[in-house]
């Protein structure tokens, strides 16, 4: 990793690199906070018998001339790979799957001492997180049972005000149905991912607006889903409605 100094009215200039071990999956990856750069990386080896698969979370100071390592949480999650990245001030929140989806909360407070403080195993994977406020986990990603994602939409919410106990306050599958594929260019654009907050100042409740087709159902769909989050209510994620553009891109779909 390069680390350049922009100026306003000279040319860019170079400061030092840092390393870590495997790659990167998005810019989230990697996140500067009081004066260190957080990144969470895949490596993978090859061997006789195919390739195996570890995650890292690595510290890096990134003031002075260079960027050496200061702390890391290596070797998490085997034979996985790192799908969703997260970071929030001194948190951290990253997401691998094989067949479960693990998410995995980080304690970044000390930068020379990050931590798994809980992990969370449920069905599928989240692939683009949104920390609303330092209470809640908004993500969206692919729906499954313990055997297999089954093809879907899945929009989760998690209540993260313990690190130490994370756990899941409500899902939606909005395309749930036998032989239904949906998709929604949000789980990987966050230019796709929408919310709006009632009120500046508190991250909930707010609304959710993401794009999303759905296929090989008896009412295929491509448009908007509208979705309601509020933790204190019943359900904490309600669809609220959905957008349909069908009539004016996809005549024939």
């Amino acid at each position: 990793i390069y680390r350049f100094a922009l100026s306003a009215n000279g040319p860019p200039a170079y400061q030092g690199f840092g390393r870590t071990p495997g790659s990167v999956i998005n810019p989230y990856s990697l996140s500067e906070h009081a004066g260190h750069l957080r990144v969470a990386s895949t490596e993978t080896r090859f061997t006789g018998s195919g390739f195996q698969t570890e995650n890292h979370l690595t510290v890096l100071r990134s003031t002075g001339t260079q960027m050496p390592q200061v702390g890391t949480v290596s070797g998490f999650a085997p034979g996985e790979m790192i799908r969703g990245v997260r970071f929030a001030g001194d948190r951290g929140f990253v997401v691998t799957f094989r067949q479960v989806d693990p998410l995995f909360a980080f304690d970044l407070s000390d930068p020379e001492q990050p931590r798994i403080a809980d992990e969370l195993k449920i069905p599928g994977f989240s692939s683009y997180l949104m920390p609303l406020g330092e209470e809640y986990l908004l993500t969206i990603g692919r729906a499954g049972d313990e055997q297999r994602l089954n093809g879907q939409v899945a929009i989760a919410l998690f209540d993260v005000r313990d690190l130490e106990n994370i756990h899941q306050v409500s899902e939606i599958d909005p395309a749930a149905g036998d032989g239904t594929y949906s998709y929604s260019s949000a789980e990987y654009d966050p230019h796709a991912f929408s919310y709006f907050s009632d009120a500046a100042q508190a991250p909930v409740p707010g609304i959710l607006s993401v794009p999303l087709q759905v296929f090989g159902s008896s009412k295929p769909f491509a448009g908007f889903l509208v979705v309601r989050v509020d933790p204190g209510a019943n359900p904490p994620l309600d669809e609220l409605g959905e957008i349909d553009h069908r009539n004016l891109i996809l005549p024939d779909f």
